[in-house]
């Protein structure tokens, strides 16, 4: 089911992207916000079930983030892009990195598994 919704997310945000890129025009794009929420929310939900501590790590606070700056993403005008880009870039490399920086609670100071 993960790799299926995060296969999802990644598509979606794939479309949005590249229709921001594009100066597609907010209806347009509309679909493809809700898919990467909705797959966004169904990964989250499926790394909670599994185990809570994902909120104390570092991916979960760099998802936290994310959501943060998504939701701001409208007061960044025509740098929404370049915005989007380094979020593609942060989350791939917190993805990517090995799992004590992926484990690690700032809450905690100490990897959590």
């Amino acid at each position: 089911m993960r790799i299926l919704a995060r296969t999802c997310h990644l598509g979606a945000i794939s479309l949005y992207l590249g229709g921001v890129w594009f100066g597609q025009s907010p209806e347009v794009l509309k679909p493809y916000f809700v898919a990467v929420v909705v797959s966004g929310a169904a990964l989250m939900a499926l790394f909670f079930n599994k185990n809570a501590n994902w909120l104390m790590q570092n991916r979960g606070v760099v998802i936290l983030l994310k959501l943060l700056v998504v939701s701001q993403l409208t007061l960044w005008g025509d740098s929404q892009i370049f915005v989007l880009l380094g979020l593609l870039v942060f989350s791939s490399l917190i993805s990517h990195a090995p799992g004590s920086v992926r484990y690690y609670s700032l809450f905690h100071q100490r990897r959590l598994d």
